[in-house]
């Protein structure tokens, strides 16, 4: 049995204070996940077009990235990808943006229209 000060010294070099989650890679974001989930079952049909599987995987998905706290970003990145490649979901290409010189013909040829033509 333990004295009360092998307890308290124990005590205070725990990691965790009694009663709280040990959770060392962050508190799950209630609100981010529900939102990545929704986003995600959104782009893939919607929940009622999801299969079993893939509401696992995207549950899972959305559990790594909106997870709080200190965690190895580049091994939750490939992670991520590996579970979107096997949802069949892609990135989209962002539409490139005009140079310069594109921006300032486009904005010339605009300010040549007359007015009322559309």
């Amino acid at each position: 049995m333990q004295t009360e000060l092998q307890a308290a010294k124990q005590a205070s070099t725990t990691k965790f204070r009694k009663g709280r989650s040990g959770n060392p890679a962050g508190r799950l974001d209630g609100k981010r996940y529900r939102e990545m989930y929704a986003a995600l079952a959104s782009e893939l049909g919607g929940e009622t077009a999801l299969s079993a599987s893939q509401r696992v995987i995207i549950d899972q998905v959305a559990k790594l990235k909106s997870r709080t706290g200190k965690q190895d970003q580049v091994r939750v990145a490939n992670t991520v990808a590996k579970l979107m490649r096997l949802l069949g979901v892609t990135a989209k290409a962002r539409p490139a943006t005009p140079t310069l010189k594109d921006y300032v013909a486009a904005r010339v040829a605009e300010r040549a229209k007359p007015e009322g033509a559309a």
